[in-house]
């Protein structure tokens, strides 16, 4: 009897779990609007069904950058949060708030704000007619309150930092600066609100170039020194948040235990504690790193991570392709976390909102992650080949690619171009970001032929948003006179 009364309240609890895990992601599909949908018994079902997939990884934010959204009003904040929320997030890092300028002729520099600001030497940014940006800030903070999300808010930023980076002075002073900007925005915002002003987000981007572990200049503790200049601060004011840093690394320019080794001083040494975040870029959308070594990497500063008690260790996994600035499909980005999922305990993405988000671009990627995220797998079904495709000469080198588009049940994302079994082109729909940027994959190309005389065979394969690949088009030849 007390058997079978405890199996009855395993199967409870279980069908409990199962329905506050579903609570958080089961909505309704994009359809031009997002808003959640109501839970039936028949969902509750889906989701106990489904346990297996509990956990299964999900990226638990992502950042914004402050030029998407300098124009939003009320109406789109509300449209891109209930997007990251339908697709499981609850954090926002929107980087960075102020930037420093400096003026080379007069010797001096200003700091631009993206909030009204009264400090000495700051100023709200202008746009490119000399117009005040309204205050980006509150708007942000004011949405993610009523759609109950959390923000990191970046502090400053200088685009110097990549040539001033050994500049001890010039280094603190930046630092200093940004406790500035930390003090008008917690005296703006903290108060007013209280649930969605999270934490701190420290923008400047650390290389395994410029500190490493042993080196003359003593880089370790510059860095170390520059963060304690704000971490001490927050702890003198009563402003300590959750402060999260996303570091990056290239394989070519050290190792992996190195550069943990590094950052176990940095730990030690800079102040971070309890609840902090450290979240370094998988680096292989920008370059640094490849599939076949970043989990090292994550590995090495998995045991760096350890040495601090507290410390919480995630992952910035990027969304984007530097060689020709494209979105990576879903299934790249889901075999990142999955990869990842043993060293850390949460992803922001490098950034949905940029790349992925149905407000900038065609929905097929929100789409497809929806998928993932509801049923666990990302979906295998690959397009048609494309078909008809159709080559002539233009000028004297010049070739005019047109095919007719392929199918597929989620959409066509894009297609890889061949000349001579070489990748030549990712046709793949275009990004708005504030333009009028198609939303469907462009079924034509111009290209250049490197060479007079010779014969150039081309194929056209098609992708969807998950990365299945069709099957390559007839081969069509023309022959450069």
């Amino acid at each position: 009897m007390l058997k079978r009364f405890t199996v009855t309240i395993a199967v409870i609890l279980t069908f409990l779990f199962a329905f506050i895990s579903g609570l958080r992601y089961y909505i309704k599909p994009y359809s031009g609007g997002y808003k959640f949908k109501k839970l039936n018994t028949e969902s509750v079902m889906i989701f106990a069904e489904q346990d297996e997939f509990n956990f299964r990884p999900i990226a638990g934010g992502t950042f914004i950058q402050w030029w998407l959204v300098k124009d939003w009003d009320d109406e789109k904040w509300t449209s891109e949060l209930n997007i990251l929320k339908e697709a499981g997030m609850e954090y926002i890092v929107l980087t960075p708030t102020a930037f420093y300028k400096a003026d080379k002729v007069k010797g001096e520099g200003r700091t631009y704000t993206l909030y009204p600001s009264s400090s000495e030497g700051f100023e709200v940014m202008q746009d490119g007619s000399g117009n005040k940006y309204h205050d980006i800030v509150d708007a942000c903070l004011r949405n993610a309150e009523k759609a109950g999300m959390k923000v990191f808010l970046g502090l400053n930023f200088s685009e110097d930092w990549w040539s001033k980076r050994r500049d001890v002075d010039w280094i603190f002073a930046r630092m200093r600066e940004g406790n500035t900007v930390a003090d008008e925005l917690w005296d703006l915002y903290r108060d007013k609100y209280p649930n969605a002003f999270y934490g701190w987000y420290w923008t400047w981007e650390v290389d395994n170039g410029y500190f490493k572990n042993l080196d003359f200049s003593g880089s370790k503790r510059i860095l170390a020194n520059a963060i304690k200049i704000h971490l001490d601060h927050f702890d003198a004011t009563g402003k300590h948040l959750p402060f999260m840093l996303a570091p990056y690394m290239d394989w070519r320019l050290g190792t992996p235990r190195g550069y943990a080794k590094m950052w176990e001083y940095v730990f030690e040494n800079s102040g971070l504690k309890e609840g902090d975040i450290f979240c370094p870029q998988d680096s292989i959308g920008a370059g640094g790193l490849n599939k076949g070594n970043y989990a090292k990497w994550f590995s090495e500063l998995k045991k760096a991570v350890d040495t601090k008690p507290g410390l919480r260790f995630w992952a910035d996994i990027e969304t984007f392709d530097i060689h020709d600035w494209t979105s990576i499909t879903i299934n790249d980005f889901v075999e990142k976390m999955e990869k990842l999922q043993p060293y850390v305990e949460n992803f922001i993405a490098f950034s949905y909102s940029h790349y992925y988000s149905p407000n900038i671009t065609n929905p097929g990627f929100h789409e497809t992650y929806l998928d993932y995220v509801m049923n666990g797998i990302v979906e295998n079904n690959p397009p048609s080949a494309p078909e008809s495709v159709a080559a002539h000469i233009e000028g004297i080198r010049t070739v005019i690619l047109n095919w007719n588009p392929s199918e597929d049940d989620t959409g066509v994302c894009g297609y890889y171009v061949y000349r001579n079994g070489v990748l030549i082109a990712n046709n793949q729909v275009k990004r708005k970001d504030g333009t009028e940027g198609t939303e469907t994959a462009p079924a034509s190309l111009r290209d250049t032929l490197p060479e007079k005389g010779k014969e150039f065979v081309y194929e056209v394969q098609a992708y969807d948003f998950a990365g299945n690949l069709s099957e390559k088009s007839d081969k069509v030849m023309v022959i450069a006179e």
